[in-house]
């Protein structure tokens, strides 16, 4: 497993329900995770190309069912976050309009997540 000073090399890694993120067209090589998706949705892993890579499969977990689960839920940080702004009103709801419904759309299930066209070698 490739590592540095004993720690696990992660290329690519979107923490912590980062989401609508696009990894296109890199070229990753030796490492043990090429590409990690923390629980996030709405991101785009595209024609990229992982060589000498120890996990090949593009894991995606979902933290935000499990251990992330209470900052999630009605009344939790995730909405405390949203509402200290007018999250549905312009600028934002222009801006992001999928934030506007998002309270009513599983918040933290890592939804519309599109990975293809990678290459292993």
């Amino acid at each position: 497993m490739p590592t540095v000073s004993g720690a696990v090399v992660q290329a690519v890694y979107l923490d912590d329900q980062m989401s609508g993120w696009q990894v296109l067209h890199n070229t990753i090589v030796n490492c043990t995770h090429g590409i990690f998706i923390g629980g996030g949705r709405d991101t785009v892993v595209f024609n990229n190309t992982l060589i000498n890579v120890t996990v090949v499969a593009q894991p995606i977990d979902n933290r935000g069912m499990n251990w992330q689960a209470a900052m999630c839920a009605p009344g939790g940080l995730f909405e405390q976050d949203l509402q200290s702004f007018d999250y549905q009103s312009p600028p934002w709801s222009v801006r992001y309009p999928y934030l506007v419904n998002i309270m009513h759309e599983h918040p933290c299930v890592p939804v519309n997540n599109n990975v293809q066209d990678n290459w292993y070698c």
